[in-house]
C-alpha cells in the first residue's frame, strides 16, 4: 500500500500517542516510551 496516495480522498486517519517528559535531579531530560492511545477515522461529508 502506498501511504502517500490516499485511496479515498474523503477520509483522514489520526493516530494518538502520549509521551511523558521530565527532568532528573541533574536537569537531564527524561522521556517515557510512546504509548499508543488509539486511532480515529475522520470522514469529509462534502
Amino acid at each position: 500500500m502506498d501511504y502517500n496516495t490516499p485511496t479515498d480522498a474523503t477520509k483522514r486517519y489520526v493516530n494518538a500517542f502520549v509521551v511523558t517528559i521530565g527532568m532528573d535531579e541533574n536537569y537531564r531530560r527524561l522521556y517515557s516510551e510512546a504509548k499508543f492511545l488509539g486511532r480515529v477515522t475522520i470522514e469529509d461529508d462534502d
